[in-house]
């Protein structure tokens, strides 16, 4: 996948995402960015960095 596809799921799993239950690193938000972090080839360190940084500003956002 590209990052543009790894924000896009990203962006569908936190909005799919039951905020009473906390467990954020256990959620399926949090396996998207964990398949990124893998994904050396389509999405370099540098970008990874800018997804984590953009997943957690997002969860701030959500969770109100």
């Amino acid at each position: 996948m590209t990052l543009e596809q790894y924000k896009a799921k990203l962006d569908e799993e936190l909005k799919a995402m039951d905020w009473h239950e906390r467990d954020i690193k256990n959620s399926r938000a949090y396996k998207v960015l964990s398949a990124a972090a893998l994904d050396r080839e389509n999405v370099p360190m540098e970008e990874w960095l800018k997804l984590n940084a953009y997943f957690y500003k997002r969860v701030k956002e959500l969770q109100g």
